[in-house]
């Protein structure tokens, strides 16, 4: 694509195709082709912007998972060894408490 475009930019310079009825519309075509290149690369560089914090984001929503889902880990081991701890009383209450007949 780029060599095309040198071949019209040299063409369009040329001063014997100054006169030529489709020089100006060669040109206007060229500035057109230019603006709409330079709009594309400016979307496409925006498009990579959002599409980079768009990672970001997703990495924190990972990470904040990753990190409630320690705490969640956490709060279960507590919770377990608080379980075994008062089946351990209540077996051993069992034991101790004096039959009666």
């Amino acid at each position: 694509m780029r060599d095309l475009e040198e071949t019209v930019d040299r063409l369009l310079a040329d001063p014997a195709s100054q006169g030529l009825p489709l020089h100006q519309a060669l040109a206007a075509l060229m500035e057109r082709h230019r603006h709409l290149l330079r709009q594309l690369e400016r979307i496409t560089h925006i498009a990579d912007r959002y599409q980079d914090a768009e990672r970001e984001r997703g990495l924190s929503y990972c990470q904040r998972y990753e990190r409630q889902l320690r705490q969640l880990e956490r709060l279960l081991r507590i919770s377990d060894r608080y379980q075994q701890i008062m089946r351990n009383l209540h077996e051993e209450l069992r034991r101790n408490q004096p039959t009666t007949r």
